[in-house]
């Protein structure tokens, strides 16, 4: 594995998470960070690859999205204090990373399909 060196800036409420999250899961901040970084960037081409479904074949049914909702309860994914990055709400409306209230996490069982990609 490659690793590079870099430089970040960081607000200090981050940095404090950061730091405290690293702590708990016994690993350097460094790694802890690189591990947020690679799970923010899979949630991420799980929500474009939803986007880019619904674009093509409309929204999820919402039995399907219910479905989905339950499968990521019950996996803690968007539950407080979940995994890094899981549940960010920094907009305070509602929405787990950056899904809205109301359109579900179905964008999760992309995941899977983006990270094999």
């Amino acid at each position: 594995m490659v690793v590079r060196k870099v430089t970040v800036s960081l607000e200090e409420s981050a940095y404090q998470a950061a730091v405290a999250a690293a702590e708990q899961a016994g690993l350097s901040l460094s790694a802890w960070l690189s591990r947020a970084a690679d799970d923010r960037a899979r949630v991420e081409r799980g929500l474009r690859a939803v986007a880019d479904y619904e674009r093509e074949f409309g929204p999820l049914h919402p039995d399907a999205a219910a479905a989905a909702d339950r499968a990521l309860d019950a996996a803690g994914v968007g539950a407080p204090g979940g995994d890094a990055g899981a549940g960010d709400d920094p907009a305070g409306d509602g929405s787990v990373d950056g899904v809205p209230p109301g359109a579900g996490r179905a964008a999760a069982p992309a995941l899977d399909a983006a990270s094999a990609a």
